[in-house]
Order: structure tokens, then sequence, then C-alpha cells
């Protein structure tokens, strides 16, 4: 079984470091050319709820430095699966805070700005920077 970009992206990163948006790790996938961000970006998330790419467990909560949610990788023995760890603003269900997360998502996927940096002590998206790029090649090599 491949190990999907998602998952390879996030053991990668998440040893050290906060989580990874949606965006981020959408962009860094192959789709076919007709995929839309929308089917990427549930394919993603259905198959981090699934459970059975990895045997830790992805955490999806808001980051407080990106002003975002971001996914982690849950400790080893917290379980598989998707843990959705939201305030009511994204929603009252995990289901209606997943479609939200997709939903705010769809705009930079589109418009290919798939990283958040901040700029004059504001964040926001932007393609990848070089940082990024050296980052996702080196984790997606292992």
């Amino acid at each position: 079984m491949n190990t999907p970009t998602w998952l390879k992206l996030l053991d990668s990163h998440c040893q050290e470091k906060d989580g990874l948006s949606l965006p981020y790790l959408v962009g860094a996938s192959d789709p076919p050319e007709s995929t839309s961000s929308f089917t990427l970006a549930t394919t993603v998330i259905e198959e981090m709820r699934a459970g059975q790419q990895s045997k830790r467990g992805v955490y999806l909560s808001f980051c407080g430095r990106l002003k975002v949610p971001v996914f982690t990788m849950l400790p080893q023995g917290y379980g598989t699966g998707l843990r959705v760890e939201l305030d009511e603003y994204w929603g009252d269900t995990d289901e209606e805070k997943i479609r939200k997360v997709i939903d705010e998502s769809k705009e930079p996927i589109e418009s290919g700005c798939f990283s958040r940096i901040q700029q004059d002590g504001i964040w926001c998206w932007t393609p990848y920077t070089d940082t990024d790029c050296i980052f996702i090649v080196a984790a997606l090599r292992d």
C-alpha cells in the first residue's frame, strides 16, 4: 500500500512543529487534472477518518499562530482516525466542522496558495515558499 502524501508530510513535519493546513496538504498531492479542490480535500479527510493508512490518529485543531485549522499526528496509542477539536464557530458536529474547514480551504487551494505566512503583521495564503518546497521534496522522498 502506498503511503499517501498527506501522511508523509504530517509524519515528517509534526515531529517538531505545528500542524499543517488542509491547503498545504492538498497542494502537495499529485491529483489527476480533472480532480476538483473540493474532491481532493474531501478525499484527504476521508482517508484520515478511515484510519487505515496509519497506526496513529490525526488531530484537527485551530492553530492560534497561523489562525487556521491544522492537522497533526496523535501520539502512538491514541487510536486511529480523525479527532476533531474545533470550537462552535466551525459548526455543531464534527461533520459540520470538517465541511467548513473544506469550504474555507477552497479559495486558497484553487488559487494555488497553499502556504500560510505573515506579511506586514497579517497572516495570508501564498504559493509555497522555497523552504516549503525543500521540505515537501524531502518528506516525499522518504
